[in-house]
């Protein structure tokens, strides 16, 4: 999904329960709910007809990047209070190209408030950080911070991704850029924020592992359509032919 929690006329809000269906067939089917880097974001630098014109469009495209770190927050209150996480205690949830600084920022946010304003009394049972722990996933790919926030999302709850083919990806840098972020970080939880947590969310066959773990030297070339030339906004250049 790429949208904000307000939908567009005449689609109803993101927590009302017209959406309802569509929440329990992916709970059901085991589906996952991705949520883009940009969803939620309803400010000037996130849309392109509204970026400051002084900018460059490199300029304009980091700008909007910087801000997909508040996707989290903008869109888990959403979820927890509302009830749809409670209604749909199976349901899947995650956030892709945010990274993970605003995920924790938004669990520990809600937690606080869900103390503070006792929501227990108004319908919302769970502590927000134990939904979080239980149902929504956060991905990194340049993060340090991903290490020491282990203990806030948890490792079960952490991918790592490349973000290509977007400007803002590490490769053809990716294996050394993930070695930085994971940096002794111990065996086992490497292997579950490199592939153990998606191969887990996604039911993916991890027959592949040998090369995942062998590291820099298994390395292979990315497919030829992920290399086709960017533009300044980072969108694939398409041939005239």
């Amino acid at each position: 999904m790429n949208l904000t929690a307000d939908m567009s006329d005449p689609l109803p809000h993101l927590t009302d329960r017209s959406w309802d269906p569509i929440w329990d067939a992916c709970q059901e089917l085991g589906v996952p709910v991705n949520f883009h880097g940009s969803a939620g974001i309803n400010v000037g630098v996130g849309k392109r007809d509204a970026r400051w014109v002084g900018f460059t469009p490199r300029q304009g495209h980091s700008a909007s990047v910087t801000t997909s770190c508040v996707t989290p927050a903008q869109i888990i209150p959403q979820l927890i209070f509302s009830g749809i996480t409670q209604r749909f205690p199976r349901l899947k949830i995650v956030f892709a190209e945010a990274g993970i600084g605003g995920f924790a920022h938004a669990a520990t946010v809600c937690d606080h408030v869900w103390e503070v304003r006792h929501l227990w009394t108004e319908g919302i049972a769970s502590r927000p950080s134990e939904t979080v722990a239980r149902q929504m996933f956060a991905n990194f790919w340049f993060e340090a911070a991903a290490v020491q926030l282990e203990e806030t999302i948890g490792t079960d709850n952490i991918m790592w991704e490349t973000d290509l083919p977007h400007i803002p990806c590490n490769y053809p840098q990716s294996w050394e850029a993930s070695e930085r972020a994971l940096r002794d970080v111990p065996a086992q939880d490497r292997r579950k924020l490199l592939y153990e947590n998606a191969a887990r969310l996604y039911g993916i066959d991890v027959s592949l592992t040998p090369l995942v773990e062998q590291g820099p030297d298994a390395r292979r070339p990315a497919p030829a359509h992920l290399l086709r030339p960017l533009d300044a906004t980072g969108h694939t250049i398409r041939s005239a032919n």
